[in-house]
Parts: C-alpha cells; structure tokens; sequence
C-alpha cells in the first residue's frame, strides 16, 4: 500500500512539473513576442506621427516641412504661460513649424484645429 502512494505521488509529481515547465515555457513565449524592439516602436511611432499629420492635412494647408509634434499634458499651465494656449486642454497636440514660424493646436477627439497662428523664437542674448 505504501509503495503504491509513493508511486502515485512521484507520479502526481511529475505531472505538475511538466505542467508548470509547459506554463513557463507558453508564458516567456507570449511575453516575449509581446515586447516591441526600438526599431518597432520608433516605426510605431513614426506611423502614428504620419497619421496625425494626414488628419490635420485634411483640415488645413499645412507648411511643406516636417513639423515638431507634442502632446499637451499640462494646459491650465500653458494657458498661464501663454495666451495661445487659452482653448487648448490636455491630450491636444501641438505642432510647430519652426522654418515657416507657425504653430497649431490640434483636438483629435473632435477633429478640429483649437488654434493657430504665428510664433516667435527667441534666441538666447550673445555675450
């Protein structure tokens, strides 16, 4: 009677083992596959730009050069910096032609451009 609960343990045994390698060996792969390179999410990320873009195109004659975009995270603060910012709310994206000197804010949840207008850079004084 022992041996047999002894066979049936190491059975038991063996058996959750080999579940739990299967498990580990499921779970690296998905998890693995799930991870994205650098080159994947600059991709990513240069697709979701050229989207944003198009969306905006559509709305409006833009400058012919590649724009800077941001995302406002922060607009009670801007809106305190700056009178350009007055209707902007966080999430909305900013798009900055530097060589044209022009700027846009843009609501991607109502497809609409908040504001936009002329801007300035100022260049630090020279010593």
């Amino acid at each position: 009677m022992k041996k047999l609960i002894n066979k049936k343990n190491i059975v038991y045994a063996a058996v959750a083992l080999l579940a739990l390698v299967i498990v580990y060996f499921v779970y690296t792969k998905y998890a693995m596959s799930a991870v994205e390179t650098p080159e994947q999410q600059a991709a990513k990320a240069q697709e979701q730009k050229e989207e944003i873009i198009a969306k905006v195109r559509a709305l409006t004659v833009l400058p012919e050069e590649e724009p800077v975009i941001f995302t406002v995270n922060d607009a009670s603060l801007l809106k305190t910096q700056q009178a350009f910012f007055k209707d902007a709310e966080n999430g909305d994206v900013l798009f900055v032609f530097q060589k044209d000197s022009k700027a846009l804010i843009f609501r991607e949840s109502t497809n609409q451009i908040v504001n936009a207008g002329p801007i300035s850079f100022q260049q630090p004084a020279a010593n």
